[in-house]
């Protein structure tokens, strides 16, 4: 191994032992509470017989700092996070110049292996694998490669000396910062996520929708110096955030469904709750796939189409909005009444779900709502449309449209055509899961299983292509309305 000199009293505390002798990563390392600095286990009085290298879950004082001739460590509460970051950390040590390991087959039997030592105290569940699964998808310390079907993970830092249980967990472990207060600064920072959506934001519920606001360039020319100002603009400077992608939605979800940094991959907890995706469509051919990728014990997945009122606290068919293909029996779902259609799905398993919508001739379901009337509100530095919808009344008022159908995949064989002339409006991919089951999502435009173009179809676009449709569709409305606006402003 290569030393480097230490640039700061910080880096050669964290370089050396207390003892002045460099850090052995092979063996057992303690880390003062106190006074910040390393002990080798030799070095100290305390027994480390159930530990392992670059373990987390402990608190220790050295003698000096205890004010007491030996030496004092206690377990604390482990988490599937910081077990994680230990067994990726023996891992590399192990196998020096390879990175990322699987999951189901390097870090599960690792952690299986060392529990008692990981996770004291705390029995092993049945689903506890789905566990590690979401801390290595929500966490920004792991980096992921994919190869094939499956998906390695790794430290985001190399450098294992970077293992800190002093340091929060949420960080790269970069640096060695000292416990404090954030500086005002670092909390007015906009926390987005890689796809530039604020990860702090409200969630649609019923009978509220929120829609994230920027400012519209087409406006006139002086919003800009208004914005400046400081002068609160009307909502007719601003139009909705518009997105080059067909994501998993962070906003338009039941708040206990958890969701991966990449967007397309759904783990569920407890009852049945839904996501949608983040475009919908109102006319035309499209398709997109789901990959069933972990069902532990009895969980289970309704995945389908769903309108923007259905209730996101329930399955993806259970009112008049959606409708959805069941994992359990191959049961086909709306309005909360099942219906046979095929045999049942599970891990492994890719689903394809095809919808067709006639192309309205009515003039005001050519182009999208400019949200230009509705009320702005502010929430953590963003801005935010508030609409207020009737779902019960617009639910009665539902009729079906002529024509159209839904057709359901499977491994890339077509199970056939599980409804027709389903109800009117624009429809969102959407995603239900009961308990553990994680599901990823793909929009296109590649997909596993490409479904066959069929005469009485017509040409099968991926859902992908909604997002530059969306652009297109939204910038004309924008312009019309300001068109109307002006003309009327003038008259």
């Amino acid at each position: 191994m290569v030393e480097s000199q230490p640039t700061s009293e910080d880096e050669q505390q964290a370089s050396l032992c207390v003892c002045n002798k460099p850090r052995d990563f092979s063996n057992i390392e303690l880390i003062c509470t106190e006074c910040r600095r390393w002990h080798h286990a030799a070095c100290t009085t305390v027994s480390t017989e159930n530990m392992l290298p670059f373990q987390l879950n402990y608190v220790f004082t050295c003698n000096k700092c205890h004010d007491k001739s030996v030496d004092h460590i206690a377990k604390s509460k482990s988490t599937f996070l910081q077990a994680c970051i230990t067994a990726l950390g023996n891992l590399m040590l192990q196998n020096p110049g390879k990175r990322f390991y699987c999951k189901d087959k390097d870090l599960v039997p690792f952690i299986a292996e060392h529990w008692e030592c990981l996770m004291p105290n705390r029995q092993q569940s049945l689903n506890w694998p789905t566990h590690i699964y979401r801390a290595l998808t929500t966490e920004s310390v792991f980096s992921s490669e994919a190869e094939g079907e499956e998906t390695f993970y790794s430290l985001a830092e190399e450098d294992l000396a970077q293992i800190n249980p002093l340091k929060s967990t949420s960080e790269k472990f970069e640096g060695n910062p000292r416990p404090g207060k954030k500086s005002k600064l670092e909390d007015k920072k906009e926390r987005l996520s890689k796809w530039g959506y604020p990860l702090e934001h409200p969630h649609n519920k019923d009978n509220y929708r929120y829609t994230l606001a920027q400012a519209d360039p087409l406006a006139g020319d002086n919003w800009e110096q208004e914005l400046a100002a400081g002068k609160p603009l009307p909502s007719k400077h601003y139009r909705c955030k518009l997105s080059e992608h067909v994501l998993l939605a962070l906003h338009d979800k039941a708040q206990q469904i958890k969701i991966d940094e990449d967007r397309t991959t759904v783990t569920g907890e407890k009852g049945y709750c839904l996501v949608r995706g983040t475009h919908a469509v109102k006319h035309g051919c499209y398709y997109f796939e789901c990959t069933i990728k972990e069902m532990p014990g009895n969980s289970a997945c309704r995945i389908g189409w769903t309108q923007q009122y259905a209730n996101l606290q329930a399955p993806c068919g259970y009112d008049r909005f959606g409708y959805s293909w069941r994992s359990r029996k191959g049961t086909i779902f709306h309005n909360s009444r099942g219906k046979h259609f095929s045999d049942g799905y599970g891990v492994g398993d890719t689903l394809g779900f095809l919808i067709v919508l006639p192309k309205s001739k009515e003039r005001n379901t050519m182009l999208p709502p400019s949200y230009k009337d509705q009320a702005l509100i502010k929430f953590k530095n963003h801005l935010y449309f508030e609409e207020k919808d009737e779902s019960e009344k617009i639910e009665k008022e539902l009729t079906p449209l002529p024509e159209s159908q839904i057709k359901l995949y499977k491994n890339g064989k077509c199970e056939g055509t599980a409804w027709t002339d389903i109800n009117k409006g624009s429809y969102f991919p959407c995603v239900s899961i009961y308990k553990n089951c994680s599901v990823q999502i793909n929009f296109g435009p590649e997909f596993t299983f490409k479904p066959q173009e069929e005469e009485e179809v017509g040409e099968v676009r991926p859902v992908s292509d909604l997002a530059t449709i969306n652009i297109v569709e939204h910038t004309l409305g924008d312009l019309l309305y300001h068109v109307e606006d002006r003309l009327n402003t003038h008259t």
